[in-house]
């Protein structure tokens, strides 16, 4: 079990967001589980979270929201709780139009590349893509 909460808390990919900070985890007997980010069911490609999402996912009211989580590049000169990201040419405080990177080692080649290694600091970030809405 420990394993695969180490394992989980660096995983990127697809995920399906059910509410504010819970996220798609199994379904067991029937129920729903869910959990943080990093205890989540990840899916390898956009369609096929989605293509889950709205084969079993579809109850009224659910409308769950697929989102990516990848490794970003965050300013190391604001203030705690105010973020900004690396968009490929600014720092900007929306996350959705972050530089997103699938491995932190792809991430770090970048940065150095650019010359950024003093002013930044890497994490990983959700960011919704989007909303499923349901038929029901």
């Amino acid at each position: 079990m420990e394993n695969n909460v180490i394992r989980g808390f660096f995983q990127v990919g697809y995920l399906i967001k059910l509410g504010e900070n819970l996220y798609f985890r199994q379904i067991l007997k029937g129920r729903i589980q869910y959990g943080k980010e990093w205890e989540a069911r990840f899916f390898g490609s956009f369609r096929e979270a989605e293509s889950f999402a709205l084969k079993h996912l579809w109850y009224t009211g659910m409308d769950p929201k697929i989102c990516r989580r990848a490794w970003a590049i965050l300013s190391a000169d604001c203030e705690e709780g105010k973020e900004k990201f690396w968009d490929g040419r600014v720092f900007t405080s929306d996350g959705r139009r972050a530089k997103l990177f699938h491995n932190p080692k792809e991430m770090r080649n970048y940065i150095k590349r650019h010359g950024m290694s003093q002013k930044v600091y890497d994490d990983l970030l959700v960011v919704e893509e989007k909303q499923i809405r349901n038929a029901a």
